[in-house]
């Protein structure tokens, strides 16, 4: 048989094959996998955290606080009460939320398991829409009675609501925030005002903003020097342009409108006095905390220093807008 008769009973032979049914060959190993191959992922529940708090530094005390502060007393106590807000693309079941604490539990709502320096929520639902929310603590209910120190934030939680945050639910009830204060902790500052009447940078990155303000009178926003450098303390400026400075900076750094107008509700009476915090006549109310102060928010990189946070699955983003007030003697 000559090669083109050998070459054209091969072809037949193949195409005869392939007629009665035959599957060309598999693919190589390693052969990439194509769109209509691809193996279902188990994709991750989609929310993000946003969170909001004060620490309060005094010459030699720390207190960190959600909302209006008690009148200062001679000695003290330190505490920490940030409050946790929570954005969900859809229904979301987080298994754990855990508080890790610079100092000791104090309050935390809604209650759940805290010991010595840890908070756990667990079994949190997320939802949007509708959200009938569980009662507020009172002041003179049975949770503000249980406080270690006599000092009771739980009763001021119903003032830090919003509308545009995902329901939270756990045992059968709704609630807005989750919320934490710790006593007895410690916060190194970033920033230390001398004596002679100047700021001096300790660790604040270059350029951030620090916030000189005396309540009632006047203020200025500076800007942190280099490390170790220092600025004058001058609080001559405006209050409303150091307050519309403040609230511009919050919400670049995370928070949503209704998350900064909360903010705004808890400390803007103290930080500019009542005449000039901006808010309508029935959110004032007597202003107490230092009346001249340093103001600036912690960086990413300080933040467990002041609490650490974790939630089982991780959540997609966690804004921490956390605010340091240094008194000014």
């Amino acid at each position: 048989m000559n090669q083109f008769a050998t070459a054209l009973s091969t072809f037949l032979i193949g195409t005869a094959l392939i007629a009665c049914g035959d599957s060309p060959p598999p693919p190589p190993p390693n052969t990439p996998i194509t769109n209509d191959q691809a193996v279902p992922s188990l994709a991750l529940p989609v929310y993000d955290v946003h969170e909001w708090g004060l620490i309060d530094v005094y010459p030699d005390q720390v207190e960190i606080g959600t909302g209006p502060g008690r009148p200062e007393p001679a000695a003290p106590a330190p505490r920490r009460k940030p409050v946790l807000y929570f954005h969900a693309d859809d229904s979301v079941r987080i298994n754990s939320v855990q508080v890790n604490l610079q100092g000791q539990v104090a309050e935390h709502w809604p209650a759940t398991r805290g010991q010595n320096n840890t908070i756990l929520w667990s079994d949190l639902t997320l939802s949007n829409g509708a959200c009938p929310l569980a009662p507020f603590p009172s002041a003179g209910g049975a949770e503000c009675a249980a406080s270690p120190d006599g000092y009771c934030e739980l009763a001021e939680l119903q003032n830090y609501t919003t509308n545009d945050g995902s329901c939270i639910s756990a045992n059968g009830l709704n609630y807005d925030h989750l919320f934490y204060r710790s006593h007895r902790g410690n916060y190194r500052s970033l920033i230390r005002v001398a004596p002679n009447g100047t700021v001096q940078n300790i660790g604040l990155p270059e350029g951030r903003a620090v916030y000189l303000i005396h309540r009632d009178v006047g203020g200025t926003v500076a800007q942190a020097p280099a490390a170790g450098a220092s600025i004058p303390l001058v609080t001559s400026g405006p209050l409303g342009a150091v307050r519309e400075a403040i609230s511009r900076d919050i919400r670049m750094l995370g928070l949503t409108n209704d998350e900064a107008a909360a903010f705004e509700r808890a400390w803007y009476n103290e930080f500019f006095g009542v005449r000039n915090s901006g808010l309508p006549a029935r959110e004032t109310a007597p202003a107490n905390g230092p009346a001249r102060f340093a103001l600036y928010f912690v960086p990413q990189n300080d933040l467990d220093n002041v609490s650490g946070l974790s939630f089982h699955p991780p959540a997609r983003t966690v804004s921490r807008v956390i605010a340091v007030r240094i008194a000014i003697p």
